[in-house]
């Protein structure tokens, strides 16, 4: 019996750098078993979610590349979360033709495309994971090729907005603001592989920006209505911005805006082009990658920083709360530094393990030698010398957890070798507080400190891989609890509490040569009181299996 050969479509990866999707079509004979594939997604690859769902499915089309004509359209394969794999159902196998070559056309999510199309509508931002559609294509495929690989990308835009409270603007009041987008394109009709539709008619409709202040859109850059605005609305106040002929976006980027509120008017500057790569620390296996920097743009604005008086659980050195100044703009590594990554500066820096004195690996600062890290033999939250490769590795399974027992010294030495430096308590609760004012970034409930944060009452005592728990509101991961961050020290605070008027500038380095330093955010053995305001210090060259950090690098 002459056999024929079938492929079938499997997700090999789902993102990396370039936030990409894959699809893996191996060569079987008509009377072998049906394969089966497994596939994992990485953090916040798609609009929303962190994993696959039960059911998602992708829409797979082949083409006979020589004429053009169909072969399959449309064919469903679906995500079945109980065991992990992508499967088409019976009668949906795809075939190759018995000659020639084809092509590959996959999207996602899959749509049950009728006459007329299907309707991505831009008004319904508040279900992101429905209008973000991912297209790849891959051409001269033939049924003597090794498995294939279809590099997925965004179709659609993507707009992020940083809110910060101007003159006239409390932070309280700046809770309350609300994003709108109008007169952008409306929707957008997907006929098939290769048709769509766009509708341009504008009639002064708004489209709500969720809580995220973040929104897709369609790409404008060939397409622009003309008319697109930005309104901006607290309470009865309405403010508005006339996009520029230069807001243009390109599909598969993101861009981010500052807008400052004014009582009088708004400010809006494009801060960041990038494209859209929102988890940069996932690699092509899908899986998170301990050795990528994820940075999170952290806007320049004013914030209270401190604990209020009648907070009971507060130390005498958290008070008063007091308004503060960061008057420059800075991102923030999403993740605490791990283990991978800091052996990727000691290999980098040609340190040398067998150096090391008493457990104390030295290194390099300024053009001194440093306490660096203490380096646990037992394995665990350290990296291990490997002497038989003279380099430094991450215990394994560790390879993603927080480096601990690490310096002030060693977390800065790292952080100027990659660009940056360690923030100011200043910095570092404003951009843990994401612009709230409550007791933790999420609010005042503090049952819900569990969902974003590593503590003795759900860690069992220990640290755990990064970016396991929810972000803040600026995508920061495990800012509260795991590891606690060392700081730098900005000193006492004032007597009395001042006003938004008269924020205070912290000096970030002013104390930076000071024997004893901060850390903040607590640890997986925090209590309830792992809160943003709350201060830790300790000698710079001590060392805690408890103390890790994070960097932030200047624009």
């Amino acid at each position: 019996m002459k056999t024929r050969t079938r492929y079938y479509i499997f997700i090999l990866l789902l993102l990396f750098f370039a936030g990409c999707k894959q699809l893996e079509v191996p060569e079987v004979s008509d009377d072998s078993p049906a394969l089966e594939f497994t596939a994992s997604i990485g953090p916040q690859f798609r609009a929303t979610g962190t994993q696959w769902a039960d059911g998602d499915g992708l829409g797979v089309y082949v083409l006979n590349a020589a004429g053009g004509q169909a072969i399959s359209n449309n064919r469903l394969f679906s995500y079945l979360a109980g065991s992990q794999k992508f499967s088409a159902a019976s009668g949906q196998e795809i075939y190759y033709p018995n000659t020639g070559q084809v092509t590959i056309h996959a999207y996602h999510p899959y749509r049950n495309i009728p006459v007329g199309g299907t309707v991505f509508d831009f008004s319904q931002q508040g279900s992101p994971q429905d209008i973000d559609l991912l297209r790849a294509e891959k051409t001269g495929v033939s049924k003597s090729s090794a498995p294939i690989d279809l590099a997925f990308s965004h179709a659609f835009s993507k707009l992020s907005f940083n809110l910060i409270a101007g003159q006239g603007i409390s932070a309280t009041e700046l809770q309350t603001a609300s994003i709108s987008l109008k007169n952008f394109v409306k929707s957008y009709t997907l006929l098939d592989h290769a048709n769509f539709q766009v509708d341009k008619t504008v009639s002064n409709q708004e489209f709500a920006v969720p809580s995220s202040k973040t929104a897709i859109v369609y790409p404008n850059a060939t397409d622009k209505t003309g008319q697109e605005e930005f309104l901006v609305r607290i309470g009865t106040k309405t403010w508005s911005y006339s996009l520029k002929a230069s807001d243009r976006f390109e599909k598969g980027y993101a861009y981010t805006y500052n807008i400052t509120i004014n009582a009088k008017e708004i400010q809006v500057a494009q801060a960041a082009i990038n494209p859209w790569t929102e988890v940069t620390a996932v690699n092509n296996t899908g899986s998170f990658d301990p050795h990528s920097l994820g940075l999170v743009y952290i806007p320049p604005g004013v914030f209270q920083m401190g604990s209020l008086d009648t907070d009971s659980d507060a130390h005498v050195n958290e008070k008063p709360r007091h308004w503060v100044k960061i008057a420059k703009g800075f991102y923030m590594s999403k993740y605490e530094i791990t283990i991978s990554q800091y052996c990727d500066f000691l290999n980098a820096t040609q340190a040398k393990g067998q150096n090391k004195i008493f457990f104390i690996m030295s290194l390099p600062l300024n053009g001194k030698t440093v306490h660096g890290f203490l380096v646990d033999s037992n394995g665990g939250n350290t990296p291990l010398w490997n002497s038989s490769l003279e380099k430094w590795e991450p215990p394994a399974g560790w390879e993603n957890f927080p480096v601990t027992l690490v310096s002030f010294d060693g977390a800065l030495a790292y952080a100027k070798w990659a660009g940056g430096t360690l923030p100011s308590e200043a910095q570092w609760e404003y951009a843990c507080r994401a612009g709230s004012s409550a007791t933790w970034p999420f609010g005042d409930d503090a049952t819900l400190l569990g969902d974003y944060a590593w503590i003795m009452a759900n860690s069992g005592g220990n640290p755990s891989a990064v970016g396991l728990k929810k972000p803040n509101a600026w995508g920061l991961y495990d800012i509260l609890g795991n590891v606690a961050e060392w700081c730098m020290d900005v000193g006492t605070y004032p007597a009395a509490a001042n006003t938004e008027i008269t924020p205070i500038i912290y000096d970030d380095k002013a104390r930076i040569g000071n024997n004893y330093q901060r850390f903040r955010g607590n640890s997986f053995l925090g209590t309830s009181t792992t809160k943003p305001a709350a201060r830790g210090f300790n000698l710079r060259n001590g060392f805690h299996n408890v103390r890790g950090f994070r960097i932030i690098v200047a624009p």
